[in-house]
């Protein structure tokens, strides 16, 4: 009896051992995850860098949007951007937006973030991938101008260069970095597009109506119609 007693008073003492460790284990676990939590935004920016950016596109990339918090561009800005879109453009009004970014489990630190953040309330579809080697960048764009080219029967021989306002560029650019590859063709161009960087340097565009290459001979097509005459009709006069 006495034995089967100590044998008792030792699985006691070792289940209320093994609750113990699992109680440090999982307050130990508790407040890491609270503390990654709190502190996720310093955790990025030492694992995805300061300028971390999420990207919006509509089904079929007619409409798309980089925000990048640690810039001021946020969701805010986004919708105001797409309702201009919509009015500007009837014909895309029932146009929904959707993220391109999913969640990690993974990343335990952001999943406060994941459960509140609006960016996350957004529908998920993949990423429809950019045209040119070297996406446009927005952010990097002083200016940009258009002019006719050979393949043009414009009649005003004094309306022949175009500035762009600034304020469409960046629709502009969505437009081009989203065009489709048709692969090497051969065209007259109907416009020159420029767009000058913020470093002096330039990026120059051959465009038909509906076609666009920069460099060399491949040709990517606007998924716009006729999105090339629309640029010239965005444009003014210097």
């Amino acid at each position: 009896m006495p034995y089967a007693v100590t044998c008792a008073n030792t699985n006691v003492g070792l289940n209320l051992k093994m609750t113990k460790k699992r109680i440090a284990i999982l307050t130990i676990f508790s407040a890491i995850l609270i503390l990654s939590n709190i502190y996720s935004g310093y955790i990025n920016v030492f694992t995805e860098g300061l300028f971390k950016s999420y990207l919006f596109q509509t089904e079929k990339a007619e409409f798309e949007f980089w925000t990048m918090p640690s810039k001021g561009r946020d969701i805010e800005m986004m919708e105001l951007q797409f309702k201009n879109f919509r009015e500007e453009n009837p014909e895309h009004s029932d146009l929904e937006i959707y993220r391109t970014f999913g969640r990690n489990p993974l990343k335990f630190w952001n999943w406060f973030d994941y459960l509140t953040n609006d960016r996350y309330d957004y529908k998920y579809q993949k990423k429809i991938s950019q045209a040119f080697e070297q996406p446009i960048e927005i952010d990097k764009i002083e200016s940009a101008f258009i002019e006719i080219g050979p393949n043009n029967n414009l009649t005003d021989s004094n309306d022949f260069n175009r500035s762009l306002p600034y304020e469409k560029i960046e629709q502009i650019t969505n437009e081009m970095n989203i065009a489709k590859k048709v692969g090497l063709t051969k065209f007259l161009p109907k416009y020159k597009l420029t767009l000058i960087l913020k470093d002096g340097s330039e990026r120059k565009f051959r465009m038909t109506a509906n076609s666009i290459k920069e460099n060399d001979d491949i040709t990517y097509e606007f998924r716009t119609e006729n999105y090339a005459d629309t640029i010239w009709k965005i444009g003014y006069k210097p």
